[in-house]
C-alpha cells in the first residue's frame, strides 16, 4: 500500500543523504500507512463511478491512482471480486492520484473523458491492465516538477490516445474532454475530499462505509470479509 508522505533516512554523509532522497523521491518509496482504520466514507451517490445496483447489500468504495503500483497488484484481486459477488456487491472507484506519481492526474482525466462517452470501466480496465506500459517512469526525472512537462505529456498522451481508439470512442470529443476544465477540476475536488477524509494511502478499501485495516491480503482475505458482512438468510 503506497503512503502519502516520505521518510528520510539519517546517519550518513551529505553526499549520500542526498543521493538517497533522490532515489526515495523518483521510486515513490513511502513508509507504512498512518494507523487507523476508523475512517467513514461518504455515502455512495450517482455522482460516483459504480457496478452494481445500489440494492445490493454490500459496498466495496476504493480510494485508488492508476499508477500506483499496490493499486496495480489490487487490480486483479477487485477484478476476481467483482465476478464472485456481482450479485450481492456493489464495487465504487473513487479517484486518489497522489503527487508522486505525476502522470497520475492524466490516467484519472483519461478515464473521465471515457466515461463521458459511457466507457470509464472499460478505461479503467484498460490502464491498470497497461499500467507499466503508459506511466511514465519517474525514476528518470531530474528536479522536482509539480505537473507534467509538455515534453513528458508528448509521450503520455499519444499512448491515451491510442486506448481510446481502442475502445471505440469519439476521438475529437476525447481529445476535447481530457484536457478540459471540468475533469481537471472533478479530479482535484477528488483529491481535496480525500484529504479532507484523510485517506492514508492508496488503495484503501471501505466496506459499506468502513475501512478495511490494513487492507485484506489478497483476494482470500476479501472474500472472507465480503462472506462475513453478507446478510445471513
Amino acid at each position: 500500500m503506497e503512503d502519502k508522505n516520505y521518510t528520510l533516512w539519517g546517519g550518513v554523509t551529505l553526499g549520500v543523504v542526498v543521493i538517497v532522497l533522490g532515489i526515495m523521491w523518483f521510486v515513490g518509496n513511502t513508509p507504512a500507512p498512518k494507523p487507523g482504520g476508523n475512517i467513514v466514507a461518504p455515502p455512495v451517490t450517482e455522482a460516483d463511478w459504480q457496478e452494481g445496483a445500489s440494492t445490493l447489500p454490500l459496498t466495496l468504495v476504493e480510494y485508488s491512482d492508476f499508477q500506483c503500483p499496490a493499486c496495480g497488484a489490487y487490480y486483479p484481486v477487485v477484478q476476481k471480486l467483482k465476478a464472485e459477488y456481482a450479485t450481492s456487491t456493489r464495487f465504487v472507484y473513487r479517484h486518489f492520484p497522489l503527487p508522486q506519481h505525476l502522470d497520475a492526474k492524466y490516467g484519472a482525466y483519461a478515464a473521465e473523458a471515457a466515461g463521458k462517452q459511457g466507457k470509464f470501466f472499460e478505461m479503467h480496465d484498460m490502464l491498470f491492465e497497461k499500467q507499466t506500459e503508459w506511466g511514465i517512469d519517474t525514476k528518470v526525472l531530474l528536479g522536482d516538477p509539480e505537473e507534467l512537462t509538455p515534453a513528458m505529456e508528448a509521450v503520455l498522451m499519444p499512448k491515451l490516445l491510442s486506448y481510446a481508439q481502442k475502445l471505440g470512442l469519439d476521438i475529437d470529443k476525447f481529445k476535447a474532454d481530457i484536457v478540459s476544465k471540468e475533469i481537471k477540476d472533478k479530479i482535484d475536488t477528488a483529491i481535496a475530499d480525500g484529504r479532507t477524509l484523510d485517506i492514508p494511502a492508496t488503495p484503501t478499501f471501505f466496506l459499506n462505509g468502513k475501512q478495511l485495516e490494513p487492507n485484506p491480503n489478497g483476494f482470500d482475505e476479501f472474500k472472507k470479509l465480503i462472506d462475513a458482512a453478507l446478510p445471513k438468510s
